[in-house]
């Protein structure tokens, strides 16, 4: 399946096809964008690292930009 814009990254697999295509995304805490994002460059379980920073993936929302 391939990512669209404003898809909203859910599963493991979303989250190795947006690192490995190299797409951008935005990052959404309690509704309010707090990134403009970039490309997410590692992911586990608890967080997203998009450049230098770690986003907790229970409390933020990652959106294909």
């Amino acid at each position: 399946m391939i990512l669209k814009e404003e898809q909203v990254l859910s599963k493991e697999n979303d989250f190795d096809q947006a690192i490995e295509n190299k797409l951008r995304v935005i990052v959404r805490q309690y509704g309010v964008t707090v990134d403009y994002g970039g490309e997410i460059t590692n992911h586990d379980n608890e967080y997203v690292k998009i450049q230098e920073k770690y986003f907790k993936k229970n409390t933020c929302e990652f959106l294909v930009r």
